[in-house]
């Protein structure tokens, strides 16, 4: 990859990222096919993560009653 992030940065340095919630990422379009679902959404998981929970921005609503 051309840029890291920060958690390829802390998984090269032992760590294990782990997320909880998700990421704003825009993907670079030049590695997904034309109709990939992942190129209409900026939800999703930043390279590196591990996802612990993920938790979509629609499900705000029943975080917030909880």
């Amino acid at each position: 990859a051309r840029h890291g992030n920060i958690a390829l940065s802390a998984r090269a340095l032992g760590y294990d990222p782990t997320l909880f919630g998700y990421t704003d990422v825009s993907l670079d379009p030049r590695l997904l096919a034309p109709g990939d679902p992942r190129l209409q959404s900026y939800e999703g998981v930043l390279p590196g993560f591990t996802v612990r929970q993920l938790l979509p921005e629609h499900q705000k609503q029943w975080l917030s009653w909880l």
